[in-house]
């Protein structure tokens, strides 16, 4: 499990953490920043939460390490579990099951999708390999024959297709997607573009992710559906944070109005240590300083899902097991939440609650349903 936690871990010195729990002022105006967040909801109800823990709530093994995790039919909840290589399933009510039949030797699931029909796909980080799963819990891996040393599979999406297209992470940039015929078929990436591995698909059927370039310069990415690259600078540049909060799978999803919405805890300015919540509007980049006002920890914004609503977010605090749950309406209201436990990856059940995946070093692994007044 060394190199799927090396994907969501950074190092740098600690001067940067004493910078953000300081406040540091934004940049110069060198990237185009939307409107101030509006009115903070500082005396909003804490949440409360139903917590499942590995090696206590049954069904949920010790040694599981949850990662992804999305909502499937019925009221289920499933997640990627690469520390016990499964699949788990959280029935409606709150019962465990995991699976394993069907997954390759060594394999690290690793970010997850629900497809419209009730199956569910997830990538897998052992390799350039991906795989399905079925609502009654038929796993079936697709690799492909022409992988790259080094590169491993990281986002996944469903096209407009109806078939999954994911991104690797390594050192050959690639998109693939799965044929009819049951084969990965790869698109290489221009070789000088790094991705960070996130991926999103809007209604459209154009692709989105974050790369960077040879200078460390971030830019969105878009491939249209006719396979034209449009790129969008980010004005930030690859950064590293204080060992070590949690790089969520998810880190860039379609929002309600059909942009894409991004966290920014890989990237920073050269004169700010803020994390923003980015997207984009009239073709460009905007991004909004994510807001840590009323939170007693430090927290880094990595997790996104949307919702009807507006967006979620969730962060680690690098050093202690805590975190911070972000709540952004429609009008770019943000309110922050503390939250005992370490978030990973975020997303919202059919009720619209907020749920998370959570670790610790040396505690067991948590998934977390918040109810939020």
């Amino acid at each position: 499990m060394r190199r799927l936690a090396d994907v969501r871990r950074f190092v740098l010195p600690l001067a940067l953490l004493a910078s953000v729990a300081a406040g540091c002022a934004g940049p110069n105006g060198s990237a185009p920043f939307g409107p101030p967040p509006g009115s903070q909801l500082s005396n909003a109800a804490a949440p409360s939460f139903t917590v499942y823990t590995a090696g206590q709530t049954p069904g949920f093994p010790p040694g599981a390490a949850p990662e992804d995790i999305v909502p499937g039919k019925g009221g289920t909840m499933w997640f990627t579990d690469p520390g016990t290589a499964a699949i788990g399933r959280i029935s409606a009510n709150g019962t465990f099951t995991e699976f394993r039949q069907g997954l390759a030797s060594g394999a690290q699931p690793y970010t997850l999708v629900a497809a419209p029909n009730g199956d569910l796909w997830f990538s897998d980080y052992r390799g350039v390999a991906i795989g399905r799963i079925t609502p009654a819990g038929k796993i079936v891996e697709y690799e492909s024959t022409q992988q790259p040393s080094g590169d491993s599979a990281a986002g996944i999406v469903i096209g407009s297709d109806g078939k999954p297209w994911f991104i690797t992470f390594g050192p050959v940039p690639l998109l693939g997607h799965l044929t009819s015929q049951g084969k990965i078929s790869l698109v290489r990436l221009p070789i000088d573009l790094s991705p960070d591995g996130t991926l999103a698909s809007d209604a459209s059927g154009n692709l989105w992710f974050i790369v960077t370039d040879k200078h460390q310069k971030a830019d969105l990415m878009e491939r249209t559906a006719q396979g034209v690259l449009v790129k969008r600078p980010m004005h930030m540049f690859h950064q590293e944070l204080p060992c070590c909060p949690h790089r969520a799978p998810k880190r860039l999803v379609i929002g309600a109005d059909g942009n894409p919405w991004f966290t920014t805890m890989d990237y920073g300015h050269r004169v700010s240590a803020a994390t923003y919540l980015g997207t984009v509007a009239a073709g460009k980049v905007v991004l909004t300083k994510i807001s840590h006002r009323g939170l007693s920890n430090v927290a880094y914004p990595s997790g996104i899902v949307a919702s009807s609503a507006g967006m979620w977010l969730v962060g680690s605090d690098p050093l202690d097991p805590n975190g911070a749950l972000w709540r952004t309406d429609a009008q770019g209201n943000q309110t922050p939440y503390d939250v005992p436990y370490n978030p990973i990856a975020v997303t919202v059940d059919r009720n619209g609650n907020p749920w998370f995946t959570a670790a610790w070093s040396g505690r067991p692994s948590q998934i977390v349903e918040a109810i939020v007044p």
